[in-house]
């Protein structure tokens, strides 16, 4: 009960830091856009690869199901890499 008591006061704790940070505090100068520029393009590749996982899911969801299956069963795993003989 103690332990519940003392996380739930931390959390609202924090929680309370993060409001006040992020709706009391002062207005930020404006920032250029050019600074961010270079990171249009790395989030441009991440936004085009989730589309693409979601629109051609299968190849996706096989290499998800094997790397599954390996996990579960290392055994062609080690094999492959000569941990165990055949």
């Amino acid at each position: 009960m103690f332990v519940s008591l003392v996380t739930s006061l931390l959390t609202l704790y924090s929680m309370t830091k993060i409001w006040n940070y992020a709706f009391w505090r002062a207005p930020a100068s404006a920032t250029p856009a050019g600074r961010y520029r270079a990171l249009m393009a790395p989030t441009a590749v991440l936004v085009a690869f989730t589309i693409l996982m979601g629109v051609a899911a299968q190849p996706f969801l096989r290499l998800a199901g094997d790397a599954a299956r390996d996990v579960v069963n290392p055994r062609a795993y080690q094999i492959a890499v000569g941990l165990v003989p055949p």
